[in-house]
């Protein structure tokens, strides 16, 4: 829900690389010991570096206010742009999602010069936002002349109208397709009832005419008529039923074949469409200035729309929620904000959905702790762990996941930059190979020249700064090294530290994948688990006791933090807001919760100070099933952990904190309160009035 950024392979530095690393002997250690690196140690949170075992053994948990809830506001949907309260069946109403920025631009100056309240207050969060900063003043002519043009193109380009009116006209035909269906379908219901009822018709007269007790008070010649009419009658409904249900399969054919050609069609038109959103992101600059709030709304869409061809409907602004909701009061009903003589009514989810913008786009500068995990195939080693990698070699190479053959190879701290890896065979390695980048992303596979030794590296150096890697093994390299963190350790400490010291909560990723889920975290309860030693008898050391690592027959002793004395081992929930909206009002009941469970062991040293830690538990028959769900090792564990200091709020920017700070304000005041009837379903919204003027 963040948007993604995309790593630059940087090929400068070779020569200085191979000279540095060549002066002197050295072992490349990979460094997989889950001790916080420099990346993610407790300081950068604000933490001390370190907590003794002892004195937050006892804690079981902690907890701080429920951080308000809100929608993401997807950028696909326009951001803060989308008329999500909007009744798109009634005509009166503005439509939910315009075609273009100069339609959504020219709808809302309408409503402003109309002061029309119902179509005011159906607008979207950006549009009331921008018409109170405007108060009655239009934007400048150029903004209005660029958005013209930039429609003008949609309406007008070649390619996009013929597409679009070739698949308007396979709709318009599927439509009367569907209407003919739907009588002809009605028709053959009517002929069907109409024989079953000339039928029973004949059948009661025959019976008439047999039963002794009526047929002397029946005309037989009439009754026979009246049997010879029905028979014909019958006849013709028959005749007709078959004509029908010919021109029924005639018309379900032709849907039939329509459905085809709509999707060519559809097609045809939407890679048309994604001409003209490239086409029109220089359209969002121009306004960027006078009208910013709707201008990042079509940006990203326009962007993303015209350039990206991965999912990227997770994107959106979970970066900015997460720490306003953590940080800013919830807002505890709606205002009437008054401005050069017009009211707008902002509705709770509208102020929510404007302190998030607010808070994504001109946030100040946060604590951040871990890396960002870019990868969506997370590779890992015999033990489950989260691996530094995978080099898979052979020419024409595509790939190298979890299923593709190849080895697990070791990173040394570092030494995966400037368009080059070290890849280490094990944990301790001297002599490993060299693999130099010559294509991909670095996400998930990266083209590689392996190259078997430092000398065999320093020898082809000049050949690879000219773009010639026939020295090399073709291969491609899977890196997953900022998919191990964060350090269960700093995760700890955070939850101790910022949930129960500080009472502040913070903000996580809650999934190591490429995807970022930004979500507020305010609670937390642990249960420590007990852990069994080597010894003939299996001793079990007391659930929250720390266990000495020399007594355990620990799978991942050569992954433990150095200097690591003591164990113990633990699963924790993790307590989150998650995306609720956005809605006209918000009872305690939509401040919408969930939990996740993670286990991990924490590291010990002599004094029982933490040291580190390592995701999953010690596989034990006392906690063998709890340890197949070990969230570290399926790989869902928290990727980053952030902050933002509770005093600091959004800089003045692009976008008038101010204003939307005051708003805020409004919706915090106790007296006045007075009822509005929303004009959609008539619901009774609390409101205040604010007055920016």
């Amino acid at each position: 829900m963040i948007e993604k950024k995309f790593p630059v392979i940087l090929f400068s530095g070779l020569t200085s690389f191979a000279a540095m690393s060549a002066c002197k002997p050295r072992t490349y250690n990979s460094k997989p010991f889950e001790a916080p690196g420099s990346a993610d140690r407790p300081e950068l949170l604000g933490l001390p570096a370190t907590m003794a075992w002892p004195s937050i053994k006892d804690i079981k948990g902690g907890e701080r206010s429920v951080p308000w809830t809100d929608t993401y506001w997807p950028l696909f949907e326009r951001g803060l742009a989308v008329r999500w309260a909007s009744d798109e069946n009634n005509k009166a109403h503005p439509v939910k999602l315009p075609d273009t920025p100069y339609q959504q631009v020219n709808q809302m100056l309408e409503a402003w010069d109309a002061n029309d309240a119902n179509r005011l207050n159906l607008l979207s969060p950006a549009e009331k936002y921008e018409l109170l900063l405007l108060a009655g003043k239009k934007p400048p002519a150029a903004v209005m002349t660029a958005l013209k043009e930039n429609e003008d193109l949609f309406q007008n380009s070649p390619e996009l109208k013929a597409a679009r009116t070739s698949l308007e006209a396979i709709i318009k035909a599927q439509q009367k397709f569907s209407s003919d269906a739907e009588v002809l379908m009605r028709e053959l219901n009517t002929l069907i009832s109409k024989v079953r009822d000339d039928n029973s018709s004949i059948v009661n007269i025959k019976s008439l005419l047999k039963d002794s007790r009526t047929r002397d008070r029946i005309n037989p010649q009439e009754a026979n008529q009246r049997i010879a009419a029905l028979q014909n009658a019958i006849q013709l409904s028959l005749t007709s039923i078959k004509q029908k249900q010919t021109a029924l399969t005639k018309v379900e054919t032709e849907r039939a074949d329509s459905v085809a050609n709509r999707k060519q069609a559809q097609s045809v038109y939407e890679k048309a469409l994604k001409d003209y959103y490239k086409k029109s992101s220089s359209v969002t600059e121009k306004i960027s200035k006078s009208l910013n709030m709707l201008s990042t709304g079509w940006e990203n869409f326009f962007n993303y729309s015209g350039n990206y061809d991965e999912d990227w409907t997770w994107m959106g602004h979970c970066h900015g929620w997460a720490p306003a909701s953590l940080n800013e009061s919830t807002p505890k009903h709606s205002v009437l904000a008054r401005r050069a003589g017009k009211e707008i009514f902002l509705t709770e989810g509208d102020i929510r959905g404007l302190l998030t913008k607010a808070w994504a786009d001109q946030a100040p500068q946060a604590k951040f702790a871990s890396q960002r995990c870019n990868s969506d195939k997370l590779i890992k080693d015999r033990l489950g762990r989260v691996a530094d990698g995978k080099l898979c070699l052979g020419e024409g190479k595509t790939s190298c996941t979890q299923r593709d053959a190849g080895d697990i190879i070791y990173v040394a701290a570092g030494q995966s930059q400037r368009g080059l890896t070290v890849v280490a065979n094990s944990v301790n390695d001297d002599n490993p190979r060299i693999a130099v980048w010559t294509g991909g992303s670095g996400q998930d596979s990266v083209q590689v020249a392996v190259y078997p030794d430092m000398a065999t590296f320093s020898a082809n150096l000049a050949k690879i700064r000219a773009g010639d890697h026939s020295g090399g093994q073709k291969g491609v390299l899977n890196i997953s090294t900022a998919c191990r963190d964060t350090n269960p350790m700093t995760l700890h400490m955070a939850l101790k530290g910022l949930i129960n010291d500080q009472k502040v909560g913070f903000v996580m990723d809650r999934t190591r994948t490429a995807q970022v889920w930004n979500q507020p975290v305010h609670k937390w309860e642990m249960t420590t688990m007990p852990i069994k030693k080597n010894d003939k008898d299996g001793t079990i050391v007391p659930a929250g006791e720390p266990a000495p690592v020399a007594e355990v027959d620990d799978l991942f002793k050569d992954y433990r933090a150095k200097g690591t004395a003591y164990l113990v081992q633990m699963k924790v929930k993790l307590h989150y807001g998650v995306e609720n909206g956005p809605k006209l009002a918000y009872a305690p009941a939509d401040e919408a919760v969930d939990v996740d469970t993670v286990f991990y062991t924490l590291e010990l040293d002599a004094r029982q100070n933490l040291i580190g830690g390592e995701w999953g538990l010690i596989p034990t028959t006392e906690n063998a099933k709890e340890s197949s769900l070990a969230s570290g090792r399926s790989g869902t564990a928290p990727d980053f952990l952030w902050l933002i200091d509770q005093k600091q709020k959004p800089a003045q920017g692009s976008l008038d904190f101010k204003l939307i700070s005051k708003i805020h304000g409004c919706s915090l005041a106790t007296a006045d309160v007075q009822k509005y009837k929303w004009p959609v379903d008539g619901t009774e919204l609390s409101y205040t009035v604010c007055n920016l003027d």
